[in-house]
């Protein structure tokens, strides 16, 4: 599928594509609504011409993302909260690498070359701030991915309440992750997360 504004679009529930390849979009590569299932997805040539960015893949709540590519676009993927996303490649992207939601899980990742990141942006993994200034948690969880250093830094961690009313970024990490934490070598990786640890230079 290509040359089109959104090269596939489903938006309703529980949807799955699966084998596809889409590319010289405008606004979004594939972009599935909540509880859906993208598989074995190749995307590239995600551009638009002015703000906001394009973005490769694009799904809601409660999703699962595996095994998919994209590259050469103005950003890699964005996901919704409690999702899965799984050996995702993410190259030459101008943008971020992939942004995702609270309660996502994200493993076995690949983001690199030349964006301006955040390779991996993690900012809403914290949980919403009531009226209270109560935080209700809803961490992520980081395991054995790889993500190269960037403009923007290679892993990007939210440590205080942001404008948009989330609190501090809860992610918790098996310490297989590579790549800088906001684009500062060594020190401690996810500073104010759980399971924080030391990466080298």
């Amino acid at each position: 599928v290509h040359d089109f504004d959104v090269c596939v679009f489903l938006p309703g529930n529980h949807n799955f594509v699966g084998n596809v390849l889409a590319y010289n979009c405008g606004t979004f590569g594939i972009a599935l609504g909540n509880f859906a299932k993208c598989v074995e997805c190749r995307v590239h040539d995600v551009r638009r011409s002015e703000p906001p960015n394009g973005v490769g893949i694009v799904l809601g709540l409660g999703c699962l993302l595996e095994s998919s590519i994209v590259e050469t676009s103005d950003d890699g993927a964005l996901v919704g909260q409690d999702c899965k996303v799984w050996d995702l490649v993410v190259d030459v992207v101008g943008g971020k690498g992939l942004t995702v939601g609270a309660g996502t899980t994200v493993a076995r990742t690949v983001i690199s070359h030349y964006h301006d990141g955040p390779g991996l942006d993690y900012t809403f993994c914290g949980g919403l701030v009531g009226a209270a200034g109560a935080l209700t948690a809803k961490g992520c969880q980081d395991s054995s991915n790889s993500v190269t250093l960037s403009t923007g830094g290679g892993i990007s961690i939210l440590d205080a309440p942001n404008a948009v009313g989330f609190g501090p970024s809860l992610v918790t990490t098996d310490c297989a992750t590579n790549g800088l934490a906001n684009g500062i070598g060594g020190g401690t990786k996810y500073v104010g997360s759980v399971g924080g640890c030391a990466i080298g230079p």
